[in-house]
């Protein structure tokens, strides 16, 4: 992400001339590169580049500035070179501008702060194509990433509808199976077990699963997990952990950080088959010490970095790291999914996730997340319903089922209407209303989904409360950190995630209808 150090090459036949360039345009903060003949000046940009801004004398000894200008713009066509000459004509500007020359001077120099000054305008320009190229791959990345979690996302929401159908028959149907059906159904309850865990971990990768952001310390969070990540490393890789003191809290789900850790502390152990010891490190970053081109939004950030010794990756698999489903390991050694899930969980708490990595040499990922402000109030996650038991007995409580997946819906409604309850369908939100507007009778709950078109879930219990003070509101959603969800939780309405089974169903019933 950040812009090497710039590097200038001076190519010059006149030993005296090269001195004297090199002597007075040396300045920290860049690399100088010194020849005297055409071929040391290849030479040198081929073993010690790549070359930003060249300064050339048109006549070397063995060949034109000119023909090294074109092989340095070979190497690396952003390369900008100023021309020198002792026999400036017409006809020999207009050959240096169209060989792509910056700027074109004529010897001898009188005025050495005037090319200092054109250099810096060189290196200037190469520095802003260098960020705006580091920018749109950066913006690339994002929108890849974005597409991958809206997919994701997707996918998890409709899979989270089939599991739901497929957990409460099970649910029902297993009990009163014997023999080898009943082994049968408990096989297909586990591999439901594990879809649904997958469907979680899809949703977190989108940044659409349920959080519960609080302040903490990230070394507090990695004290937590240390033990766990020191047996998951094995006799042959060393764990050494360096906190710094004084560390700036941030705003995480500490469970969702302690998974993040725990896929890049396996991540390097399989990086290290030979053994190795993997170094983790928190740090403060203050805005005062942030280096340009770091790719951070402004303000404080605190650090938690994971190196290891391992071989390193090359810069094709470093760019499809974070890719889901994208792995290096042999079929059935793993799904993929470790680094992206983190890459989606850091997002999810407005940080970032970057990877150094060279063959041979080790790979560090580094994550930065924003410090936590003293006014700062994490935000509430939906409060996620769980069965605990068994719901009661139900009145002849009215309720309103407002849910766009047919399947779904018919579920909830066999559900309620077995456990007593007068069940009233609607597709979608017209349908909910008119149903609402033609239905003389009490209505005590509406059950809907979050997200549907027209109308949000909550904004269609407000709606029917205007008419209903007394209505009371349950909402079923794939998709718990949605704007509207979040808002509704936050003042106190109950959520019931996708996937559920029957049980979880009739639990948040009786809670809602309880108040």
């Amino acid at each position: 992400r950040e812009c090497p150090v710039p590097t200038l090459l001076i190519a010059d036949a006149d030993p005296v001339i090269l001195s004297e360039l090199g002597l007075f345009l040396a300045s920290p903060g860049r690399t100088f590169l010194l020849a005297g003949w055409a071929a040391e000046a290849r030479a040198l940009a081929e073993s010690q580049g790549p070359v930003d801004v060249a300064l050339l004398d048109k006549s070397l000894a063995d060949g034109s500035g000119l023909e090294v200008a074109a092989s340095l713009k070979a190497m690396r066509p952003g390369t900008e070179v100023v021309l020198l000459t002792s026999s400036a004509s017409f006809e020999s500007a207009v050959e240096a501008l169209q060989a792509g020359v910056y700027d074109y001077l004529s010897k001898p120099i009188d005025d050495f702060d005037a090319l200092r000054h054109r250099l810096d305008n060189a290196f200037a320009k190469v520095l802003l194509v260098q960020e705006r190229r580091l920018a749109e791959a950066e913006l690339r990345h994002l929108q890849k990433m974005d597409a991958i979690g809206r997919l994701a996302g997707g996918i998890g929401h409709d899979l989270g509808n089939m599991l739901a159908v497929m957990q409460s028959w099970l649910g029902e149907l297993t009990p009163i199976s014997q023999g080898t059906m009943r082994e049968g159904l408990e096989q297909m309850q586990d591999a439901a077990d594990r879809a649904t865990a997958l469907v979680r971990q899809m949703m977190t990768l989108s940044r659409k699963g349920p959080a519960n952001p609080v302040s903490l310390s990230l070394n507090n969070a990695l004290e937590q997990v240390a033990r766990l990540l020191r047996r998951s490393m094995g006799l042959h890789v060393t764990l050494v952990t360096e906190p710094a003191a004084g560390l700036w809290p941030v705003v995480a789900d500490p469970s969702h950080l302690g998974q993040v850790f725990l896929n890049l502390a396996v991540n390097a152990r399989d990086a290290m088959p030979e053994g190795g010891t993997l170094t983790i490190r928190t740090a403060n970053l203050a805005a005062s010490d942030r280096a340009a081109g770091d790719g951070l939004p402004p303000g404080d950030w605190v650090l938690i970095s994971f190196t290891d010794e391992g071989m390193g990756m090359t810069e094709e698999v470093r760019e499809r790291i974070f890719e889901p489903f994208f792995t290096t390991k042999a079929p059935g050694e793993g799904t993929g999914l470790g680094l992206a899930i983190a890459y989606g969980i850091v997002g999810q708490a407005g940080g970032d996730i970057q990877v150094e990595s060279v063959p041979g040499r080790g790979t560090t990922f580094r994550i930065a997340l924003p410090r936590a402000r003293e006014d700062e109030v994490p935000r509430a996650a939906p409060r996620e319903i769980e069965a605990t038991g068994a719901p009661g007995t139900a009145t002849a409580a009215s309720i309103l089922l407002v849910e766009d997946n047919d399947l779904v819906r018919r579920l909830l409604a066999r559900i309620l209407s077995r456990a007593g309850f007068e069940v009233l369908e609607a597709p979608g939100v017209d349908e909910a209303l008119e149903v609402a507007r033609t239905n003389v009778g009490r209505l005590d709950l509406l059950l809907t989904d979050g997200v549907m078109g027209g109308l949000t879930g909550p904004a269609l219990g407000e709606r029917l409360r205007q008419e209903r003070p007394e209505l009371r509101v349950l909402v079923v959603t794939g998709f718990p950190t949605d704007p509207a969800v979040i808002a509704f939780s936050s003042a106190g309405g109950l959520v019931l995630q996708k996937p559920f089974n029957s049980a979880a169903v009739l639990e948040a019933v009786r809670r809602a209808l309880a108040g």
